[in-house]
């Protein structure tokens, strides 16, 4: 009988197993890892805000870096600004709805959402502090002062009304600090050389005799004062945060301390953020608080006056008793502006010229007689002046002085005489047809002379002028 002996498989060596059991793992694809959008999120969006808060700024930089040419033309780009710094933030926000990457949208409404709050936060710190600024109006503690000041020289015709209606002295700051003080007068202290151009002024608000004196000093130490300050962002005030615009204080000063009566606001209100995140700021809030008070309104109730009638000349305007008083400054020949080299004389003659155009154009006053008086002169400012306000009488009836013109071809030597004379009758041949005509003698009086050989030749040109030739 034979013994069957079971056959045992032989276990593989261990290195060959290990090679074999490495080869099936290579076969086999490890799972792919899943990158979950969550997990996106937080890179989307730092570089979402990187893009658009970055891309924002450097628009923004362009026209500090483009020098000359970009700053003459940047007036003219100030309208598509905004479109220009915010496109941007859409482009991103669209991008990220495109490739549905929340990151994208969320990084530029976290930038807007923590701008929005930001000014909203500062908006409600500094915004009540404007109010307390503006305390409720306090009357002066005297009513007997003689001086009013401002800082700076606005309202000149309401200044006027001012030194002729009351006895208020009026003073003006300058930029070096000086007070100019202005002082009424009236008399023969207005025919002074050095008060002669303000009496002119005077004259042309329709206040007859009256003018004013100026005395400068460094400071005044009673009187009421407004002082006009303006907030911008070159010229910030650090108790107002926030606030640009104008700030207008009305003190009382007595023995040289202030206290204050007033104050108003008047600008706007606005925490700014950088200008390509101003659309994501709360909108500039208009400002005009405490009573209405500007130098405007100060000199018109110093003036007893509405405001409306402190801007403008005396009405009714007393147009002959204006020209009248001018008239007697014709003669007076010293020198009033050493730079122009103007006499009193000189701006005497405007002034008439000026007044007597107006009343002429609003019909107020018929020029004739008084033009016809004063080319019957001989001196020098009233010829001149006469000369030039012929042609302010209504075209049909300039002939009326056609007759003394064509004898002062003959009769004057100056130069600014004639220089006159031939304007006025270049302005004659070149009126429209309602114009009353050159009378026919007379222009054939003027052909016939043209050959005297006594005669200049502006005497001449102005003989062809009147011909018509």
């Amino acid at each position: 009988m034979v013994e069957h002996t079971p056959r045992v498989q032989a276990c593989p060596e261990p290195a060959r197993f290990a090679r074999e059991l490495h080869a099936d793992w290579l076969m086999v694809e490890p799972p792919a890892k899943k990158t979950s959008a969550l997990a996106r999120l937080l890179p989307d969006a730092l570089m979402g805000i990187g893009i658009a808060v970055g891309t924002s700024a450097f628009l923004a930089g362009l026209p500090l870096m483009g020098g000359a040419a970009v700053a003459f033309a940047l007036p003219y780009l100030l309208s598509p600004l905004p479109t220009i710094f915010y496109a941007p933030f859409a482009c991103v926000v669209l991008f990220g709805i495109a490739t549905m990457r929340l990151g994208f949208v969320l990084g530029p409404a976290l930038v807007a959402g923590t701008v929005y709050w930001l000014i909203a936060y500062n908006h409600d710190k500094y915004r009540p502090h404007l109010d307390a600024v503006t305390p409720p109006a306090v009357a002066p503690m005297r009513n007997d002062h003689t001086l009013i000041a401002l800082d700076n020289s606005r309202g000149e015709t309401a200044r006027i009304h001012v030194l002729a209606r009351t006895p208020l002295s009026v003073a003006t700051g300058d930029a070096s600090h000086r007070w100019r003080v202005e002082r009424p007068a009236s008399g023969e202290v207005c025919f002074k050389s050095e008060n002669v151009e303000r009496a002119m002024q005077f004259l042309d608000a329709g206040y007859v005799d009256k003018c004013s004196v100026t005395e400068i000093f460094r400071a005044f130490t009673d009187g009421l004062y407004l002082r006009t300050r303006s907030v911008t962002a070159a010229n910030p005030a650090q108790e107002l945060t926030g606030f640009y615009g104008h700030v207008f204080s009305l003190s009382e000063r007595i023995d040289d301390q202030d206290r204050l009566l007033a104050r108003r606001l008047m600008g706007e209100f606005t925490i700014a953020p950088p200008i390509f995140l101003k659309l994501f700021g709360k909108q500039p809030e208009k400002i005009d608080l405490g009573p209405r008070i500007d130098a405007d309104q100060f000199l018109a109730d110093a003036a007893g006056m509405s405001l409306e009638a402190s801007r403008r000349r005396l009405e009714p305007f007393p147009f002959a008793e204006v020209l009248d008083r001018i008239e007697l400054y014709f003669q007076r020949h010293e020198e009033i502006d050493a730079s122009r080299k103007q006499t009193a004389a000189d701006a005497a003659r405007y002034r008439w010229w000026t007044i007597a155009s107006r009343a002429a154009r609003d019909g107020k006053l018929d020029l004739r007689p008084r033009v016809t008086r004063l080319l019957a002169a001989t001196d020098t400012p009233r010829l001149i002046a006469a000369l030039n306000t012929v042609n302010a009488v209504p075209p049909e009836q300039r002939d009326f002085a056609d007759a003394r013109m064509f004898e002062l071809v003959f009769l004057v030597q100056d130069k600014r005489v004639l220089d006159q004379l031939q304007s006025a009758w270049r302005l004659r041949r070149r009126a429209d047809a309602s114009a009353a005509p050159i009378a026919s003698d007379l222009r054939a009086q003027a052909a016939a002379r043209m050959e005297d050989a006594s005669l200049n030749a502006q005497q001449r040109e102005i003989l062809r002028a009147i011909s018509g030739q």
